[in-house]
């Protein structure tokens, strides 16, 4: 995904469409720091898409169970969609289902992660949670001002800085 002809400006990569730039994705190395999974703070809000009767177009809104309660939520949106007294109740069983559908595949994808970090060997964790990393900047003008401690989602912050400052 990475050719030389690519790297040549200043915004090129900044400034490719979509479908280039997922390729650029793939080439993001991966690592699995299980120390660092821990912090991890999961997402709260769920999408919620209710057919009601009497309807031509679903209802679609997004609900965030920390953040809001069920009957007020379900009150706010029958004022905006104009809806009758009549939908009230679909819609608030519309939207517990999303939500227990949400936590349901929350619960399995942590149990997932938990497995994958439990069948690490204390040896391999250990000299995981010991790895330094290093941020390599190459000398020159292009680069001076840019400078972060950021490496990508999977390693998190750099621990040193190498480079030109």
């Amino acid at each position: 995904a990475l050719g030389c002809r690519q790297r040549s400006g200043r915004g090129t990569v900044k400034n490719l469409r979509e479908e280039r730039t997922r390729m650029f994705d793939y080439c993001m190395p991966y690592i699995l720091l299980p120390h660092k999974r821990e912090g991890e703070v999961a997402d709260t809000s769920v999408d919620v898409m209710v057919e009601l009767p009497g309807r031509q177009a679903p209802v679609v809104c997004e609900f965030d169970w920390e953040m809001d309660e069920v009957d007020e939520f379900v009150d706010e949106k029958m004022q905006e969609e104009e809806l009758d007294a009549k939908h009230r109740e679909a819609l608030a069983k519309g939207v517990r289902d999303a939500v227990t559908a949400a936590k349901q595949a929350r619960k399995e994808k942590k149990l997932a992660q938990k497995a994958e970090v439990d069948a690490i060997p204390p040896a391999v964790r250990k000299a995981l949670e010991a790895i330094k990393v290093h941020k390599f900047y190459p000398k020159n003008e292009l680069c001076k001002g840019m400078r972060s401690k950021y490496v990508n989602r999977y390693y998190g912050q750099a621990d040193q800085i190498e480079g030109d400052a």
